[in-house]
């Protein structure tokens, strides 16, 4: 996975014998199309839509950011988003909820919109996506189907299933960031 965060680099380079282990999607969500819901919900389309993301299952996937951005909770900076699995498709997995990716659920705008963890925790969902993808992206999603992370593991790492798989990648990102990636809330 080629990444401006080494910090995350580092991780998989200690649980994976391969730096290709994730593939990255074709698509990628751009900063232009962050200025309204509307071109907002057609770039996490076009992104989550694709033959590859359609044909990607039983994976574990990481959403991740261009740039590195300020964690609340750590002095360590991350472009790491998201790491959760399914066992479908990412296509099925997101193309239901494409609306909510883009919707603010609160009745009221929050005082601090740059605090990105409250925005996430929130369920502002447009304010957090619009706000990092303007300053940190573009969006792109990384995956790799379970059969390939058990394949690609180093020795003295036993198979996993999807689930394993997502726990011990959170797990790893918690013991070196001190926190978890902005959109996995709790743990």
């Amino acid at each position: 996975m080629q990444s401006a965060d080494s910090g995350f680099v580092g991780i998989l380079n200690g649980i994976f014998s391969d730096d290709a282990t994730f593939r990255r999607l074709p698509d990628e969500v751009v900063p232009e199309s962050a200025c309204n819901s509307s071109s907002l919900r057609e770039g996490f389309a076009k992104l989550f839509c694709s033959d590859e993301a359609r044909a990607a299952i039983n994976v574990v996937f990481i959403w991740e950011l261009a740039l590195l951005y300020p964690h609340s909770e750590s002095s360590k900076k991350s472009s790491i988003v998201y790491i959760e699995k399914t066992k479908h498709s990412i296509h099925q997995r997101w193309v239901r909820y494409l609306g909510l990716l883009v919707k603010d659920f609160a009745a009221k705008q929050p005082q601090d919109l740059m605090d990105l963890r409250m925005l996430a925790r929130q369920n502002l969902n447009f304010s957090f996506y619009s706000k990092i993808i303007k300053e940190f992206g573009p969006l792109r999603v990384w995956w790799a189907d379970v059969p390939t992370l058990n394949r690609k593991r180093r020795d003295g790492l036993r198979e996993l299933d999807a689930r394993g798989w997502e726990r011990l990648l959170l797990e790893s990102y918690r013991n070196f960031y001190d926190c978890r990636p902005l959109k996995n809330r709790y743990g």
